[in-house]
């Protein structure tokens, strides 16, 4: 019979799952991103989902299932993308929810340590490479949508 820790286990890996997707979720919603905390969180819980259950298909199931959600987040980020013209939004929150399905599934086999990691590291990522592509090296011609989504707010 097994012991109430190893089935506390798998609720620990989908909490953890859920708390990190959470956490750059927030970080989004801050940046003004609209794939916040809830759509980052359920992310990463499914994924982590998906690993637990991929489990007890045999020692090929962890990595056949994986490859599956990335097929899969793949076809949910590609939603996100959108074209106006000579403008394209939502790449980096295509790329974000990627990441968290990453993280997701690391979550999921218990990896905990990586899975926060991977957490920090996308919040860093986005935040540093966000003040490098907006401030410090910004398209010529003001072509930076920032820029020009915060000149047209001025000119209403």
């Amino acid at each position: 019979m097994p012991s109430d820790i190893s089935q506390l286990e798998p609720v620990l890996r989908l909490a953890l799952a859920l708390a990190l997707g959470g956490v750059i979720g927030i970080e989004r919603r801050w940046r003004g991103h609209v794939a916040g905390p809830h759509a980052n969180a359920l992310v990463a819980m499914g994924a982590a989902l998906f690993m637990l259950l991929s489990g007890n298909v045999g020692p090929e199931g962890p990595a056949r299932e994986a490859a599956q959600i990335a097929a899969g987040i793949g076809f949910l980020a590609g939603g996100v993308i959108l074209r106006d013209r000579f403008k394209i939004q939502g790449l980096n929150t295509a790329a974000t929810i990627w990441c968290v399905a990453a993280t997701g599934c690391i979550a999921g086999i218990g990896s905990y340590t990586l899975a926060i990691a991977a957490t920090a590291l996308t919040i860093i990522g986005n935040s540093i490479f966000h003040v490098l592509e907006h401030r410090v090296l910004p398209l010529p011609g003001g072509g930076d949508q920032d820029q020009q989504d915060r000149r047209r707010a001025r000119e209403l």
